[in-house]
């Protein structure tokens, strides 16, 4: 079966359940060493690079509206709920990994 592709209208927003692009740098989830890790890429070549974050688990599902930070949903073992969380990206000028607070079930930017 061909894995979901989400398409909006905003042109620099692409997903893939798991994988998300700004058309500059590709996030990914990749299973390294006992916990499913943050992955960058630059789309148009060079070397992976793992993101640090605090979590066993960081699958990335998405952009904050500026497209600074990449929105993260984090655990840490066998949980039924996640949060949702912000890494920043490699042009981000912030630093810190937020948790983001949910409005019903999506997250309030």
């Amino acid at each position: 079966m061909c894995p979901l592709l989400f398409l909006y209208p905003d042109p620099f927003f692409v997903t893939l359940h798991g994988l998300v692009t700004d058309v500059t740098d590709l996030y990914l989830s990749e299973w390294r060493e006992s916990r499913i890790s943050l992955i960058t890429v630059v789309v148009h070549g060079g070397a992976e690079r793992e993101v640090s974050t605090p979590f066993l688990q960081a699958e990335p599902v998405g952009f904050s509206p500026d497209k600074q930070h990449v929105l993260v949903l984090a655990g840490n073992g066998q949980e039924t709920e996640r949060e949702y969380w912000t890494v920043p990206g490699r042009l981000a000028s912030s630093r810190g990994i937020h948790v983001l607070p949910l409005s019903g079930m999506v997250p309030r930017w």
